[in-house]
């Protein structure tokens, strides 16, 4: 279950770093 969550969290920060927008708040909290 974690090794999913943490790939999916992957890909969202990618996908934001992609777009020039990191948004890591909503993640670490």
């Amino acid at each position: 279950m974690l090794l999913s969550a943490a790939a999916e969290a992957h890909l969202l920060i990618e996908s934001r770093q992609s777009t020039g927008k990191v948004v890591l708040l909503p993640w670490a909290g």
